[in-house]
């Protein structure tokens, strides 16, 4: 079972303030917390311990033994208790507190400027005086080394580290006073900027205030949601509103306690919060109390709709923004990025016909979530772009998501939970699937598993029977791509299958002028084959070079273009056109490069696709060229022209590793990395 870091959120206790349903409730909480089974490792108090007013008796022992006693419930100790003070906390009726106030900010007036975000220090001093009673209550349960914190006017809001998380105190009440008391407050964003500059950005942070957001003044919530923006300081707990609420406001999610006392048109509320440190996803829960006692109870959002869970990220700075499981998942599918073009063409992206419905893989990937159906099958013809529009989608989404070749896990010789094991979970499958457990709003990971068709048959059942085992894991997403429709070969139930669409005449015309286009249309199988992404690529290469060198004897086009055989040739024809505007391209070279294209490398790719990869280790590989090099027979007529046309006498020597770098830095029609070498043509 994966661990769960939890907390428990409290706000407005407002103890001191007495009735026979409040004291039931708060007599019960304790109870209540004991025989759920509620333990945490953290609980957060978002302000007014106590109530001030007529009924303000001032801080007691009562109180701070009431919070201790919370604390113990639920399994902590007070160096796990977190606290910022609330309106009610603080002294406001102090009057050099009221004249700072007044002088730094009163109903919009004051020389406070949210751009520059400075409050004199000795304005701090007098309203850090109205946190006196409330630092001497903070003694009787922090040591006092942790209270010092607290009502600093040389650092008015601070962070502790913690283990898990930064845990970031900000104190709302400085500019509270009577008559400024729910909006039009500030905090002081040039201290607030300076204290986030101080936390470790290898952890996520979480913001604790009694006021939220909302009742900042205007300039001031642009500023911070700015700072907050740039540091993924994306949890912000509060309370004041006496009613628990969960307000996402663009990157940021608030999350509001209720209040512990009854009132009328109120919910006495406490907030339950889960973390899973592996994929970063929090799941935040609501316990209500009625005249029967406390209850799990939705939790509200403001347009009033009913979950019984509200779901966020927590991130971290280090890894850019992203979950721990995006940011490996991110690292683990680089490896495949040599597949993608130097440029990916959008245009040439094809669109899904999904049962009639053309619509594009983003759209399909956001709306099959939620439906019957949340896997998806995508059949297309090799060249159609399936493994281009995966990798693209991979590099560019910050969602948690696994590119799977299968081919390389044959290579690997492991299955799917084993991959995903290796590069995600630490090689353990346990966490891999226990933290697919539960589904959530969104995918916790989803997997693209490419080329099912690039395996023999044995090897396609063994995937599909471990493809279909995982559908178990409800917080898993699968697409699987294939050129055969394995479906007819076995069930596959909860998944949509699909197909790529081959392009229109609008797409492909944008990437040709209008003379290469009529020639297009005037060749009906030419035409045909343009539907299809990789070959419009490939046209457009050979018409770059092809009118520049037509008249070159050795080059031999293939023109008009009849099949997808002649439209290849001419492919590897412009790669040597290409070498020849190469500066520094002599007679050797250009020998050297009809020898690979047209001995050489077709025997290595048949050896590829006899054994239907894509990747060999560089030890196979060197077995694999040795053999191609030994049986190799070069047709010198062939080569004539080339040593006519650079008054070349020499044959190039076909030595193994001059050979492997040509093929790999100088015409990169293979891949090597420090492990394998890819046959990406």
């Amino acid at each position: 079972m994966i661990d769960m870091i939890r907390w428990l959120h409290l706000s407005d206790l407002h103890l001191g303030s007495t009735d026979m349903s409040t004291d039931m409730m708060r007599d019960e909480l304790p109870e209540f917390l004991t025989r759920e089974g509620l333990k945490c490792d953290y609980v957060f108090c978002t302000g007014d311990i106590k109530t001030a007013g007529p009924k303000d008796c001032g801080f007691t022992d009562d109180m701070a033994i009431y919070i201790k006693e919370i604390c113990q419930v639920v399994g902590i100790s007070s160096d796990r208790l977190f606290i910022v003070p609330g309106n009610h906390d603080v002294n406001r009726d102090l009057d050099e507190r009221k004249s700072s106030i007044e002088k730094l900010m009163f109903h919009r007036q004051g020389y406070y400027d949210p751009a520059k975000g400075i409050i004199d220090s000795a304005d701090l001093v007098n309203i850090m005086k109205g946190e006196t009673d409330f630092k001497d209550f903070l003694l009787k349960i922090f040591k006092p080394d942790r209270v010092a914190m607290y009502g600093n006017p040389d650092r008015p809001h601070f962070v502790i580290e913690t283990p898990d998380f930064n845990i970031l105190h900000v104190d709302t009440t400085i500019s509270y006073t009577k008559d400024q008391e729910a909006n039009d407050l500030i905090v002081g964003t040039h201290a607030l900027y300076k204290e986030i500059n101080k936390v470790n950005k290898n952890k996520p942070t979480i913001l604790l205030t009694h006021y939220p957001i909302t009742s900042l003044l205007q300039d001031e919530r642009k500023y911070i949601s700015s700072i907050l923006q740039k540091n993924e300081i994306r949890l912000w707990l509060a309370g004041h509103e006496h009613d628990h609420v969960a307000q996402p406001i663009h990157y940021l999610h608030q999350l509001q306690a209720g209040e512990l006392r009854y009132e009328n048109k109120a919910n006495a509320t406490f907030l339950i919060g889960e973390y899973d440190h592996i994929s970063g996803k929090v799941q935040v829960m609501a316990y209500t109390w009625f005249p029967e006692g406390w209850a799990q109870y939705p939790i509200l959002d403001l347009d009033n709709k009913k979950r019984d869970r509200y779901e966020c990220l927590l991130l971290t700075v280090q890894d850019g923004g992203l979950s721990r499981t995006t940011k490996v998942a991110k690292d683990a599918n680089k490896q495949y990025f040599y597949r993608l073009p130097e440029k990916v063409e959008q245009g040439l992206l094809p669109s899904i016909d999904d049962d009639g419905n053309i619509t594009s893989f983003e759209q399909l990937l956001e709306t099959t979530w939620d439906s019957n159906t949340h896997h998806i099958i995508i059949l297309a013809d090799g060249g159609m772009g399936k493994t281009t529009m995966l990798l693209e989608y991979c590099r560019k989404s910050s969602e948690p998501i696994l590119y799977v070749p299968v081919e390389r896990l044959v290579a690997l010789k492991i299955g799917i939970e084993d991959y995903c094991a290796r590069f995600i979970y630490d090689n353990d499958i346990h966490t891999f699937r226990e933290n697919l457990q539960n589904r959530y709003s969104k995918p916790t990971l989803t997997l693209f598993i490419d080329g099912l068709n690039e395996v023999d048959g044995k090897h396609e059942r063994s995937f599909v029977l471990e493809i279909q085992r995982l559908n178990m894991l409800k917080g898993l997403r699968i697409v699987v791509t294939s050129r055969s429709n394995f479906t007819l070969r076995y069930s596959m139930p909860g998944y949509r299958s699909t197909k790529l669409k081959p392009l229109e005449d609008t797409q492909i015309y944008s990437y040709f002028n209008d003379i290469e286009w009529a020639r297009i249309k005037g060749t009906r199988a030419l035409h045909q084959l343009l539907g299809n992404p990789m070959m419009v690529t490939i046209y457009k290469e050979i018409c770059s070079v092809a009118a520049e060198f037509m008249d070159v004897e050795f080059l031999d086009w293939r023109f008009p273009v009849k099949n997808s055989t002649d439209l290849f040739h001419n492919y590897y024809v412009a790669q040597m056109a290409l070498m020849m505007k190469r500066s520094g391209t002599d007679g050797e070279r250009m020998l050297l490069t009809k020898m690979c294209i047209s001995c050489i490398l077709p025997a290595i790719a048949y050896k590829y696709e006899r054994k239907r990869r894509l990747n060999y280790s560089l030890s196979e590989f060197r077995t694999l060229f040795n053999e191609v090099l030994q049986n190799i027979i070069v047709d010198n007529d062939k080569l004539l022209p080339i040593q006519e046309h650079y008054r070349e006498e020499k044959m190039p020597e076909l030595n193994v590793t001059k050979i492997m770098d040509f093929l790999t830095q100088d015409m990169r029609l293979l891949h090597r990395d420090n492990t394998i070498m890819a046959f990406p043509h």
